[in-house]
């Protein structure tokens, strides 16, 4: 963690996958795997942080920050299924998380979306992002450039 604050992120992975290599494997290195995942995120590999949370949280199945990383990764990868799952088992620990529960259903209108058209991101997220910026007009306008 200190090498992550003096913005030394590559030799702060450095020293924790030389902990990991020279101790046999424990389940409390699941926290050591979500640590790898977060320096992973802050360096852009998307790929090797998946890789480090599926790790940790099968170490620990109960270690609800590791599903939520874990879904959210996913997402990103555009796994939609395993992004689900991630934060279907983020809320089977923590319970009710209104903001979980409304990207679940985000996420499986997304899911269902892609199955009936083809679907461009681009525009979508161009007018998501339009929206967000409260120009409506624009939004629509995007979207029913989409649709036609």
């Amino acid at each position: 963690a200190a090498y992550v604050r003096n913005s030394n992120a590559a030799e702060g992975l450095a020293l924790i996958n030389r902990f990991l290599q020279n101790k046999p494997e424990k389940l409390s290195h699941f926290l050591f795997y979500f640590l790898k995942a977060q320096i992973h995120v802050q360096l852009g590999e998307k790929k090797e942080a998946l890789t480090c949370i599926e790790k940790c949280v099968e170490l620990n199945p109960y270690f609800e920050q590791g599903w939520l990383l874990s879904a959210l990764l996913n997402e990103l990868a555009g796994k939609l299924e395993q992004a689900i799952a991630g934060y279907q088992n983020f809320l089977g620990i923590v319970g009710h998380d209104k903001m979980v529960e409304q990207q679940i259903l985000n996420l499986m209108i997304k899911k269902e979306q892609q199955k009936l058209l083809p679907f461009n991101y681009s525009l979508f997220d161009k007018a998501l992002e339009q929206y967000h910026q409260k120009k409506i007009n624009a939004a629509l306008n995007t979207l029913n450039n989409y649709l036609a």
